[in-house]
């Protein structure tokens, strides 16, 4: 048996003492009602045997750890533990030797109108209160509650290593050039890029944006009726006015929180109005 059961079964033992000595004092009366159902658990797992032999290719065979002609046999054993004895102990038990030693459990609870207990592995959260996390702890706890005060003694060890990371990422730069006419063409500069800014519209009530979505309608104008006129397309007029509008999607536009709120359409409208038409 390896030193850490061993270290384990003294805790145990340790525990049962506190417990029977709580009992003892609680009377012979309650003695007497724990002898009658003084143990039960409920116990769960798999045993496991595999039986290889080994014939074919000598080199696929090396490949599994066998040999041409060689009988091995391979088993396992997982238990899940789960016992309350003498009212006031509750065991948890966690084995299963294809695990890390580290994955492998063993906890015994106490639990006493005023005492509180518990013996192997137990979790102890983090009191930070820049992030929180949890470390693995193996020993024992006692919390002892005195009126509306509780008074908490551990002696452990922690499990498993604390490591930290730092992530180091990469920086770029980008050089915006505002203008009214783009340099190399002459022509009239990017929507995004003229000096001339985006379209901006201020919202007459506050916008939602989980109950909210803004829609681009067209204006049936005189203006507008003039340029159909002028292309000969006065039918689309109709069509003009029966259009409900598009509505916009998050890529093209945004809403900034001033008093009172402005919309900024992130695209030239007539852009939007194209794609739309």
């Amino acid at each position: 048996m390896t030193k850490r059961w061993i270290g384990v079964l003294a805790i145990a033992a340790a525990a049962l003492l506190a417990a029977a000595a709580l009992a003892q004092d609680a009377g012979p009366a309650s003695l007497d009602a724990e002898k009658e159902s003084s143990f039960a658990g409920s116990y769960s797992g798999r045993k496991t045997w595999t039986v290889s032999y080994g014939f074919g290719d000598g080199l696929a065979l090396a490949l599994q750890g066998l040999s041409s002609g060689s009988i091995s046999l391979e088993q396992t054993l997982a238990v899940d533990v789960e016992a309350t004895a003498l009212g006031v102990l509750r065991v948890v038990a966690h084995f299963d030797d294809q695990e890390d030693d580290s994955l492998q459990s063993l906890s015994i609870y106490l639990d006493t109108a005023k005492l509180d207990g518990v013996a192997g592995d137990f979790i102890v959260p983090d009191m930070g209160s820049f992030s929180t996390y949890s470390r693995k702890l193996k020993g024992a706890r006692l919390d002892y509650h005195w009126g509306i005060a509780t008074i908490t003694a551990i002696a452990s060890k922690l499990e498993g290593e604390t490591k930290t990371k730092t992530f180091t990422g990469e920086t770029a730069e980008v050089t915006a050039v505002f203008a009214n006419t783009d340099a190399d063409t002459g022509e009239p500069a990017s929507y995004l890029v003229n000096l001339d800014g985006l379209a901006s519209f201020s919202l007459l009530s506050l916008y939602v944006e989980e109950l909210d979505t803004p829609r681009m309608v067209l204006d049936l104008s005189s203006g507008l009726s003039s340029v159909l006129a002028r292309f000969g397309v006065t039918e689309l007029e109709d069509a003009f006015e029966g259009y409900e509008g598009k509505e916009l999607l998050s890529s093209e536009f945004s809403v900034l929180d001033d008093e009172p709120q402005s919309l900024i359409l992130r695209m030239a409208p007539e852009t939007i109005l194209r794609r739309t038409v």
